[in-house]
């Protein structure tokens, strides 16, 4: 049964040196635990997918909140 779909995009600022997902997966493996990612919160879509991503590209990645959500 299916409960739920998202989507989620991968995104780097436009001076960012990596221009594939292979170069950032890359990086990550040479440099573990310096790359950052935001999310809406522990358990969210976002935070969930990057998990998956990073247990399956073998990286490890810091999760933080991002500032600009809004708080009920």
């Amino acid at each position: 049964m299916l409960v739920a779909t998202a989507q989620d995009v991968m995104m780097v600022p436009p001076d960012s040196p990596f221009r594939s997902v292979r170069e950032l997966i890359d990086y990550a493996k040479a440099n573990p635990g310096k790359l950052n990612y935001a999310s809406l919160g522990t358990g969210t879509s976002g935070h969930l997918a990057t998990t998956l991503f990073s247990d399956l590209a073998g990286v490890r990645l810091q999760h933080f909140l991002t500032a600009n959500t809004a708080r009920r």
